[in-house]
């Protein structure tokens, strides 16, 4: 936009049913709205969305006035769903300290909507979960399902406040809201592994 935000963290969906390549991403700026665009071709894109009307969804509407600021946004076919998953700024895991919420990450939003088109019919669900090793802080992510074990899986790339470095770890969950979190990094001892992906075979 004409502006002083930057556009950020794009995903990318496959329509296979109507062969549409969708993609979403995120303006970086006090609002955070998530914008959506499509191609047939992969090289001749839709334009994004009326910043006042054209958003799917931003943060101070409805139930997200918590400062939620949609990082790395990851979109998944649950069902007849198209369900996102994104973390907000302050997604990090709470303290080992805290008895009650240890392991516990407080920043995991999770949007369902049947359609990407223009302004979409997208609305917050839920939090979910991420359980694993105090100190790991996740950052950018994206998600996947096996369809043969119906399990999720997020891969993400996590600040390691013991070591100071930037790790990559995997979660996995059996019903997509509790995700555990591997304490041992897929790839470690780096600072630049940023917003990681995959794919299974």
């Amino acid at each position: 936009p004409n502006n002083s935000t930057t556009n950020s963290d794009p995903d990318l969906w496959l329509d296979s049913v109507n062969d549409v390549l969708w993609m979403i991403s995120r303006e970086n700026s006090n609002e955070y709205a998530v914008y959506s665009q499509k191609t047939i071709d992969g090289q001749a894109w839709t334009p994004r969305g009326n910043r006042d009307t054209g958003f799917l969804w931003k943060k101070g509407v409805g139930a997200l006035v918590d400062k939620p600021e949609f990082l790395s946004p990851a979109i998944l076919k649950v069902g007849n769903k198209i369900r996102v998953y994104s973390l907000s700024g302050t997604g990090g895991i709470y303290s080992v300290n805290d008895e009650l919420n240890k392991g516990r990450c407080w920043g995991l939003y999770v949007m369902e909507g049947t359609t990407l088109e223009g302004a979409g019919d997208f609305s917050f669900i839920s939090k979910a979960a991420i359980i694993g090793k105090a100190g790991i802080e996740p950052w950018h992510m994206d998600m996947f399902v096996d369809s043969r074990t119906s399990y999720y899986y997020m891969i993400c790339s996590a600040t390691n406040n013991l070591t100071n470095t930037v790790d990559v770890y995997l979660a996995e969950s059996k019903d997509g809201w509790n995700f555990y979190l591997f304490s041992k990094p897929l790839i470690s001892g780096g600072y630049y592994n940023y917003r990681p992906t995959a794919t299974l075979r």
